[in-house]
């Protein structure tokens, strides 16, 4: 197992799940969710096999330069992620988040991941109830794995007005991995939850 995928698993859980590799056969990914055996770096395989594509060895390539493009990349892409939120609202994250069969999230409160198509509709089932959201990344650690993979690990904060005027202050730990696809970065997979005495 490579150095790389130990390194994309520690940024990527960042201590909010853990992972067990007996033997290197199979992974743990959440708490209760067993993923089946698998073989090392199977690029066409679905998205419970996802996280083993990031310990295939990178290219010769891709060193400290390229990785310096990859997390100036994605430090933009959250730039205009969170802005478009502000501005558009909770809909506007389609843009960003990857909708094939290999997309999975955790949300704050939930115990196992959720499809695309459930991340999208609870995303427009509450979109009209806030009139403002504010977040942004209060810490952000981007990880290069290669020049169209990277993990990422950040505390996010900031403020969701609703309707009614009702203020919520938001403090959480988020941690993912993003894909470059054709049209850009995308979030293909990862988990948040919010931070005790937020």
């Amino acid at each position: 197992m490579s150095v790389h995928f130990e390194e994309a698993i520690e940024s990527f859980f960042a201590g909010i799940a853990r992972v067990d590799k007996p033997e290197n056969t199979r992974i743990v990914l959440l708490e209760g969710v067993e993923l089946p055996p698998i073989s090392m770096c199977p690029r066409n395989r679905g998205r419970t096999r996802m996280l083993l594509l990031i310990g295939c060895s990178e290219p010769e390539s891709f060193g400290d330069l390229e990785r310096e493009v990859v997390k100036r990349d994605i430090e933009e892409m959250f730039e205009h992620y969170f802005g478009d939120i502000l501005q558009v609202g909770l809909t506007s994250e389609f843009k960003y988040l990857d909708s094939s069969s290999d997309f999975f999230w955790v949300p704050p409160g939930y115990d196992s991941a959720l499809s695309f198509d459930s991340v999208r509709a609870i995303l427009e089932s509450t979109a009209d109830a806030f009139q403002t959201i504010d977040l942004r990344f209060d810490k952000l650690l981007v990880f290069p794995l290669a020049t169209d993979i990277a993990s990422y690990s950040g505390t996010v904060k900031g403020t969701m007005i609703d309707t009614a005027g009702v203020v919520t202050d938001v403090h959480m730990i988020e941690s993912g991995v993003l894909f470059k696809r054709p049209d850009g970065w995308k979030l293909i997979g990862g988990q948040s939850r919010n931070l005790d005495g937020s």
